[in-house]
């Protein structure tokens, strides 16, 4: 009986597989599929390589969808962070992932292609008050942020958003 329900996943996984190879050779993408259009335009690239065109957010700041575009393929694996800082300055909800929502890698992004990545953090949980959020690159094996033309600490300010509680 082990035998047989083995056999059974392998040849799951082997059409999986097979129909996998099969759409990549009809050009089908694999890759994560997105609206090109972000609520609101942010257009600044990091070290010549990837641009954060913009960003969509409800009313409600639970939820964030980062819209990048390949500026050229970039050279290696990059991982994007979302900070949401209080009226201090301090890093209030952290967020550190590989975009497109974990699943596609930096490094196999083709150069003018656009990646939505999504992220999700819990607003109810913060008190009244005005709050910052922050977007930024990184290389996971160094920690060092990718530079950005006129911003020395490789960080962008993408939005200040309060939240009034009664």
């Amino acid at each position: 009986m082990k035998k047989q329900v083995w056999l059974y996943h392998f040849a799951s996984l082997l059409s999986l597989l097979v129909l996998s190879v099969v759409l990549v050779a009809c050009g089908v993408s694999t890759a994560p599929q997105t609206n090109p259009e972000p609520q609101t335009s942010i257009k600044q690239t990091f070290e010549n390589q990837i641009t954060l065109l913009g960003f969509t957010a409800p009313a409600t700041h639970d939820r964030l969808q980062l819209f990048w575009q390949a500026a050229k393929a970039p050279t290696g694996d990059y991982t994007a962070f979302v900070h949401v800082l209080d009226e201090q300055g301090r890093v209030i909800v952290q967020m550190d992932k590989t975009p497109g929502n974990g699943n596609y890698p930096t490094s196999q992004w083709k150069q003018g292609e656009v990646i939505l990545d999504e992220y999700a953090f819990n607003a109810p949980n913060l008190a009244s008050g005005t709050y910052t959020l922050q977007i930024s690159l990184y290389s996971p094996t160094t920690g060092k942020r990718l530079a950005l033309e006129g911003n020395a600490n490789g960080t962008v300010t993408v939005s200040k958003f309060e939240i009034k509680k009664n």
